[in-house]
């Protein structure tokens, strides 16, 4: 879901004005002309490899997405960690990597899939928060 979200639009990555800001008008120009049409071609591609191609490929992606993030909600339970332990393993640290850019960063079809993980899994989004509260207390400074 992520890469096929990337790829539709790069936009997240950086806007023109602080591109501007930071670099000037001409690397403005090859951002635009170069780098992004690069990279979406290569996540275009990856996603190819996944199995997801033509117009209904949106729509096959958010259902999988959606399975998954059931699949995953469902191994939470009511746990505090993946493993029902007292400290997070390399699952939770892996869970959390993704699932943080399902809460927030923008996504293809984010209205849909951010309403469906407070609707379907609300343990997911509970155990991104306080994965982030417990571990990145310096979040709003770091990401800023």
């Amino acid at each position: 879901m992520l890469a096929y979200s990337r790829g539709q639009d790069f936009s997240w990555l950086r806007d023109d004005r602080k591109i501007i800001e930071d670099f000037g008008l001409v690397q403005l120009y090859f951002w635009r002309n170069w780098i992004v049409p690069q990279m979406q071609k290569r996540t275009r591609r990856r996603v190819r490899g996944y199995g997801l191609s033509g117009k209904s490929a949106g729509k096959e992606v958010t259902i999988r997405t959606e399975a998954m993030l059931e699949a995953l909600a469902s191994l939470l339970n009511s746990n505090k960690y993946f493993f029902d332990v007292n400290e997070p393993s390399w699952l939770d640290c892996k869970a959390f990597a993704v699932l943080v850019q399902f809460k927030y960063t923008p996504l293809h079809n984010e209205a849909r899939l951010k309403q469906f993980m407070k609707d379907r899994t609300p343990n997911l989004m509970t155990f991104v928060t306080r994965m982030k509260e417990e571990f990145w207390s310096d979040w709003v400074t770091i990401s800023d």
